[in-house]
């Protein structure tokens, strides 16, 4: 894939509520879905993602029966996982903890710039690896300033 799939415009449209948690959900593309179900392919229709934690489905259809838990991916969505072992970046496997362990070592977080050199050379494909659909900067970078605030009052 290329790493055109980091300088899309993100759909902003919305279902009214998640089939499960009634909480506004996000349009993801079919083919992310597609991709990531361990389940047969469903046929093409729209689909919303959930990011609600809290809330157990992750995808949901406009077609009945087209709804789909975090079992029936192959990654666990980060989004779902307060863990460290929480996936945020699904191309170059970068996680929770090891963006905890640079910044209680260094002080500083490598790993954005790291991702974006990695775009730069066209190697990620967000849209079939990140249950999101969309490049995990910009989860990355909200991730590294939430655990500077958890480290400094740790």
């Amino acid at each position: 894939m290329s790493g055109a799939c980091c300088d899309r415009t993100e759909s902003s449209e919305v279902a009214d509520a998640c089939v499960s948690c009634g909480q506004r959900a996000r349009h993801v593309e079919w083919l992310t879905v597609a991709a990531l179900l361990r389940t047969p392919i469903p046929p093409k229709q729209k689909f919303w993602i959930c990011q609600e934690t809290n809330c157990d489905v992750v995808y949901f259809g406009e077609n009945p029966g087209a709804t789909y838990r975090s079992d029936a991916l192959n990654v666990e969505p980060g989004f779902k996982n307060p863990s460290g072992d929480a996936l945020l970046c699904y191309c170059f496997d970068k996680r929770r903890r090891d963006i905890e362990n640079e910044l209680r070592t260094s002080r500083d977080s490598a790993i954005a710039a790291e991702i974006r050199t990695a775009i730069s050379a066209q190697a990620c494909a967000c849209e079939v690896r990140n249950p999101t659909g969309k490049c995990c900067l910009g989860a990355v970078n909200a991730e590294i300033d939430a655990a500077r605030l958890r480290i400094k009052t740790t």
